[in-house]
């Protein structure tokens, strides 16, 4: 082969190698002999330049995302920025991602749910498992009491009062200066739903298991639809508190349950009709 100064610079390199040399001279031949390589070229081939043939799967992997990409490129997504972050080479991406946090492409405080996953400190791994394992008050303020004079419980003479005792919310008559609770305006179907009643009916005691929130539905199906603990044995009081009916029953109603006060409708209709 006729070599002159118009052809290829891997023919140059070669021009004077025997035959026999030529497989072994081949494999030590560096990317930049190979192609032309300057400052305006791709940042893969700039960090290739100096690579053989012989050893360039080993180079490659052993490359950071920093070393593959432009820096606009990098900058300008966040999961490439979080792995250039991590100094990641190009054979551990499979791995990094999976232990990247969800935090780096979902944005935190829009979204219940992503902020729960967030603190449990989800990745990308791990996602499927921490989002089943997700539970109902780790996602939604479930609290159905909260503090006489604290946030936005100021105390409300049409409310009940409670005293925290032993992890039960019992009844009690308001006192002035004394830790007391009310129900939460915002608690809404919370009370019904995540709190037992005493027998007595004037205590209330956090259910011993925070249901799961992707067996929340089942959950509010079987719990409010419960003769014991559902919509139907609430006090009309409850439901005030709750924001189910829009003003306190008076003290002969108030302590009368939805399930009574229908049958109570039932058989006044009776009688009217006789």
């Amino acid at each position: 082969i006729d070599v002159t100064e118009e052809s290829s610079s891997i023919l140059k390199r070669l021009e004077n190698v025997e035959i026999g040399e030529l497989d072994g001279e081949i494999k030590i031949l560096t990317v930049g002999e190979i192609v032309e390589i300057d400052v305006q070229s791709p940042p893969i081939l700039r960090a290739l330049q100096n690579a053989t043939l012989s050893t360039l799967d080993e180079t490659v992997s052993q490359l950071k995302i920093s070393d593959v990409l432009e820096e606009e490129s990098i900058r300008s997504n966040k999961i490439l920025s979080w792995l250039a972050q991590q100094e990641t080479k190009v054979s551990e991406i499979g791995t990094q991602i999976d232990g990247m946090p969800v935090e780096v492409f979902l944005e935190a405080g829009v979204n219940p749910i992503v902020n729960a996953l967030i603190a449990k400190g989800a990745t990308i791994g791990n996602l499927s498992e921490k989002v089943n394992a997700l539970t109902v008050s780790e996602v939604y303020d479930c609290e159905a009491f909260a503090k006489i004079g604290t946030g936005e419980t100021a105390y409300d003479a049409t409310y009940r009062c409670f005293e925290l005792v032993g992890g039960v919310y019992r009844e009690c008559a308001y006192e002035e200066g004394k830790t007391l609770y009310q129900v939460k305006k915002s608690a809404g179907i919370w009370l019904i739903a995540l709190y037992d009643k005493e027998e007595t009916g004037n205590g209330y005691r956090r259910v011993s298991e925070d249901p799961l929130l992707m067996d929340l539905a089942d959950y509010l199906i079987g719990r409010l639809s419960d003769g014991q603990t559902g919509i139907g044995a609430a006090k009309l009081e409850e439901l005030y508190e709750i924001g189910f009916i829009g003003e306190m029953p008076n003290d002969s109603m108030k302590k009368i349950t939805l399930n009574e006060l229908v049958a109570l409708a039932g058989q006044f209709n009776v009688e009217s009709a006789g």
